[in-house]
This record gives structure tokens, C-alpha cells and sequence, in this order.
């Protein structure tokens, strides 16, 4: 009789009403990222997050906003990195090429290449030194 009690509820719960439970022992779903992340991958976000703080001093909008797309495409690219097992100062190092090569090439555009260049390899250096800090 409790039987067919139950299932008439059910039956009529199921004419009117779709109602999704879920799976017996199943975790509710967290708020927020339900993946923590890897102390690899909060590296990359603290990355970003500063190189997008650099970004906010500049007056141009559309610079601004290449510069906050290029803080992203990097964070993304660390992440998958993290993700890959990849090594870590490879990686970054890798990115300073990039950065170095983009500069070079901004540089033959200038009225004083050396100057240009000198301030490259500055940077150069300086993101090489971050990477050895960051990959330890």
C-alpha cells in the first residue's frame, strides 16, 4: 500500500512537474571554479594580474586593451603550460624570445634603433630574470 502511495506521488510529480535530483552520494556542484587550481596556475593569475595592472597606466585605449589581451593570451598559455607538465622556465623563456623579437622589429621603425634596442634587451633581461624567479 506505501508502495503504490509513493509511486502515485511520483507519477503525479512527473505529470506536471520535471524535477532533476541528484545522483544518490553525488557532491552538490560548488560555487565558483569547482577545480582548484594548481599553485602553477595561480602563478600564471598573479602574472596576469600585474601585467594587467601595467596595462591600466596606459592612456590609449586601444593599446590598453592589446596590452590587457596580450596579459590574457599569456595567462592562458602558462595555464596550458601548467596543465601539459610543460617546463616552467622553458615556457617562459620562450615567451621572452617572443617579447624580444616583437621589440627588435618595433625598433627598425624608430628614429634611434640603438636606444630602442638597448631598452630591449633591458626588458629582455628582465623578463629573464622573472622567468629563473617564477620556474624555481
Amino acid at each position: 500500500m506505501l508502495i503504490q502511495r509513493v509511486c502515485a506521488a511520483c507519477a503525479l510529480v512527473g505529470a506536471t512537474t520535471l524535477l532533476l535530483l541528484p545522483a544518490r552520494g553525488a557532491d552538490p556542484v560548488p560555487a565558483g571554479n569547482p577545480v582548484p587550481m594548481s599553485p602553477c596556475e595561480k602563478k600564471c593569475d598573479e602574472e596576469q594580474e600585474k601585467a594587467a595592472e601595467k596595462c591600466t597606466d596606459i592612456k590609449d585605449e586601444s593599446a590598453r586593451e592589446k596590452c590587457q589581451a596580450a596579459a590574457a593570451e599569456e595567462a592562458t598559455r602558462c595555464k596550458k603550460a601548467c596543465k601539459e607538465g610543460g617546463d616552467c622556465l622553458e615556457a617562459c623563456l620562450e615567451k621572452c624570445d617572443q617579447i624580444m623579437d616583437k621589440c627588435k622589429g618595433d625598433c627598425q621603425k624608430e628614429k634611434n634603433p640603438r636606444e630602442c634596442c638597448a631598452r630591449c634587451m633591458e626588458e629582455y633581461a628582465d623578463c629573464c630574470k622573472d622567468c629563473r624567479k617564477r620556474c624555481k
